[in-house]
């Protein structure tokens, strides 16, 4: 979706055409759960937040003045919202959503099923173990593969603030799986929880 077929869906919305506003979430309700999964690692708790978020832009979306597009905004929420979720539960862990269409490489030869299991569960970890910033901004990047001007407008920080976080987030994620380093590529996707 456009930036302009949005702009036009919350024109309609603004203007009284309430399936407008269902045409939105139709179209950001994946994304925005698997974000949220990725951040809380529980369904509900990700199928909550995704609720909230959707409630919280119904209320808001009168006022949007489209300074950012709404899947910015959308992504911005879920990813505040996470943070302090995460902050009022104190539970800081983490386990991607692979997509039902999306299918993970397969491990490198030589790596057993054992081996595979254990080096998933380092992964996962390594990214629990991320502050919950470093967290968010390295699944947008890795993970969702947004730009870093995209992830800037999503957690309201400079380019530069999200380069920087990004690097510190890789360097832990390093020396977590150090023991590792002689099997990973650098793509931990293909290693992904189910």
């Amino acid at each position: 979706m456009t930036a302009g077929e949005d702009r036009e869906l919350v024109a309609r919305f603004k203007s009284g055409d309430q399936a407008a506003f269902n045409e939105l979430v139709r179209l950001y309700q994946k994304r925005v759960y698997a974000v949220a999964f990725r951040m809380v690692r529980d369904e509900e708790e990700a199928k909550d937040l995704t609720q909230e978020v959707f409630v919280k832009m119904y209320k808001m979306l009168p006022d949007f003045r489209g300074e950012a597009s709404v899947f910015t905004w959308a992504y911005r929420a879920t990813v505040n919202l996470a943070i302090n979720h995460l902050r009022r539960k104190k539970i800081i862990s983490w386990v991607p959503l692979l997509e039902a269409e999306e299918k993970p490489e397969e491990p490198k030869e030589g790596l057993s099923d054992i081996d595979t299991e254990r080096l998933k569960r380092a992964i996962a970890d390594a990214v629990k173990k991320l502050p919950p910033k470093q967290r968010a901004i390295f699944i947008l990047r890795h993970y969702d593969e947004l730009s870093n001007e995209e992830i800037a407008q999503i957690v309201g920080k400079s380019v530069g603030a999200v380069k920087a976080n990004y690097f510190q987030a890789l360097q832990k994620m390093k020396k977590h799986l150090a023991e590792w380093k002689t099997v990973l590529t650098g793509d931990v996707r293909r290693y992904e929880l189910p």
